[in-house]
C-alpha cells in the first residue's frame, strides 16, 4: 500500500504511513498481551497509531483542494 502512495502522496504522508506500517509489524512480533494489558495500553494512547497519518493526509488534501479552486 505504501508503495502506491509513493507515486502520488506528499513526503509527510508517506513518512507517516511508513511509521504506521512499522508499528503494526513491531506489535505483531511483540509479546502477546492480556485483555487488561491491551485496555491499559489503549487508555495510555498506545492504540492511537493513525493520528499522525490522518493529520498528514488532511494537510495534503487541503493543499490540493486549495490548488484546484
Amino acid at each position: 500500500m505504501v508503495g502506491r502512495m509513493r507515486l502520488i502522496s506528499a513526503r509527510p504522508v508517506i513518512d507517516a504511513a511508513v511509521r504506521v506500517e512499522d508499528t503494526i509489524i513491531e506489535t505483531y512480533h511483540g509479546p502477546n498481551r492480556s485483555l487488561d494489558e491491551i485496555l491499559d495500553f489503549a487508555h495510555q494512547g498506545g492504540l492511537d497509531i493513525l493520528t499522525e497519518y490522518s493529520e498528514a493526509c488532511r494537510k495534503d488534501l487541503a493543499v490540493h483542494a486549495t490548488a484546484v479552486r
